[in-house]
């Protein structure tokens, strides 16, 4: 079973970064512009229903704007940020990952897709080397935005190579990051991803505005429930959600741990 999640990993770990609202919106009316300019008008009728159909469509787009704007929150999750090499029992490592990452990372996605494809919606399609460029370069930037927080996990004793992916996201609200992970198939039930997550969570909660850390997987991916269990989480709520993936229910745990009191 894999230590993977979809909601709790990269948005498009294999591809383009989703593209903002201002983008989706900006698209939309370009399109309309044109179709307005290359058809002459008809009569008062006409004109007063293409009004109520532009004005419809503007109000789609706002809502669309706030739906997406929701889901990634273009302001930076905190101001601080988390160390970027977080060194672990038994020579476990999770570094920051940069765009000089993109050929390790892309030869263990493609390596471990039939590991990932139950749990991961990404991992429909193996990623190309330009693929994978582009969202480490996005990744980077996300860092600095201080939105994500994206890590690599690796061994000394395997030097150059990515055996998983962990990731601070702000994508669920203020005063609160949400961890995602998966470990590839060889290095599971090791305690990689409890140790991982267990550093995340413990970093995140020190820095400034972050009270809540939280974990979602889908019900059926126990390997990935487990992680949240043994650090201490606790299940808040399960709720209903799209299933984007083979393994999934469409039931989604989500499990918090919120900063002690000081």
């Amino acid at each position: 079973m894999s230590h993977a999640q979809p909601r709790s990993c990269d948005p498009a770990p294999v591809g383009r970064e989703p593209a903002t609202a201002r983008e989706r919106t900006a698209g939309r009316e370009g399109t309309a512009g044109r179709d307005r300019a290359g058809a002459p008008a008809q009569d008062a009728g006409a004109t007063q229903d293409a009004k109520a159909a532009q004005d419809a469509r503007a109000a789609q787009d706002a809502g669309a704007a706030q739906d997406a704007a929701a889901a990634h929150p273009a302001v930076e999750a905190t101001p601080g940020r988390p160390p970027e090499l977080l060194r672990l029992p038994g020579g476990l490592w999770l570094r920051r990952r940069r765009s000089t990452h993109a050929v390790a990372l892309n030869r263990a996605v493609r390596a471990n897709l039939d590991h990932l494809r139950p749990w991961m919606e990404w991992a429909a399609e193996a990623p190309t080397r330009a693929q994978t460029a582009e969202l480490t370069r996005a990744g980077s930037a996300a860092w600095e935005a201080g939105t994500d927080f994206m890590y690599l996990a690796g061994l000394d004793a395997e030097p150059g190579g990515v055996i998983g992916a962990f990731g601070l996201h702000g994508r669920i609200g203020p005063g609160a990051l949400e961890i995602g992970y998966w470990v590839a198939a060889g290095h599971v039930g090791r305690g990689i991803a409890t140790a991982a997550a267990g550093a995340l969570t413990e970093a995140a909660l020190a820095l400034p505005g972050i009270t809540r850390v939280e974990i979602r997987c889908d019900r059926a991916n126990a390997a990935s429930a487990a992680v949240p269990r043994k650090l201490g989480y606790r299940l808040e709520r399960v709720t209903a959600v799209a299933v984007r993936a083979p393994g999934e229910t469409g039931r989604q745990l989500v499990w918090v741990r919120d900063r002690p009191a000081a």
